[in-house]
């Protein structure tokens, strides 16, 4: 073998390491992640003093005036266990 054939066969073994130990080394950690929220944080009972109530005498919209909740009695089809 030539020493230009030596040289190139070594550069094509070792550039790809050599390579592969740059990037692994440029690579930011992955341990150092801040736990938890980092922006603006409410508590449960922040967010459910903030809800308004809707007063009983007020009129529902059309679009949920159907919505009702239904037993096993009134509606069968819809507590049938699926089978798997």
């Amino acid at each position: 073998m030539e020493p230009a054939d030596v040289l190139i066969w070594t550069l094509r073994i070792l550039l790809p390491i050599i390579l592969f130990c740059i990037y692994f080394k440029l690579q930011s950690p992955k341990d150092e992640q801040i736990p938890g929220p980092t922006g603006q944080v409410y508590s449960r009972r922040e967010l459910m003093d903030q809800r308004k109530g809707v007063p009983a005498h007020c009129a529902k919209p059309p679009g949920i005036e159907g919505i009702a909740l239904k037993d096993p009695t009134e509606a069968p089809a819809l507590f049938v266990a699926a089978a798997r």
